[in-house]
């Protein structure tokens, strides 16, 4: 990031954009700092930071692998033979129909617009 006191403007450096071609953006001191206020979270907005590979629990897993005497090696790949894989078969249409014609269309929508499992039980209930 560099800032030009001349004329006012910021010229943010960054990666090679995939649709303009190019590693920069030239704003205003104004315009700039709009840009990156639009990344602060709200007050109390809970961050996910460490998730999956980065979690703890997978880096402790790591560490003990890595600790254990005659660890194998991470650059072995193992190799799996999928030419005889069969997926699983594909679920029968009786959960929807049943939905269906027990509760009426306009109840049996979730916030999405698809079929909710909610509907199912207050249906059974009935």
């Amino acid at each position: 990031m560099v800032y030009n006191a001349e004329n006012g403007t910021v010229i943010y450096r960054s990666r090679m954009h995939a649709k303009t071609k190019r590693n920069f953006e030239i704003f205003s001191a104004e315009e700039f700092i709009a840009a990156i206020t639009q990344h602060i979270p709200d007050k109390g907005f809970q961050m996910v930071r460490y998730y999956g590979w980065y979690s703890n629990r997978a880096r402790g897993e790591r560490a003990k692998r890595e600790a254990e005497p005659g660890a194998p090696d991470t650059a072995e790949v193992d190799v799996i033979d999928v030419s005889e894989y069969q997926p699983p078969r594909i679920p029968s249409k009786k959960w929807r129909e049943l939905i269906k014609s027990k509760i009426p269309a306009r109840r049996r929508r979730g916030r999405c617009g698809k079929l909710t499992r909610s509907s199912v039980r207050t249906a059974a209930l009935r």
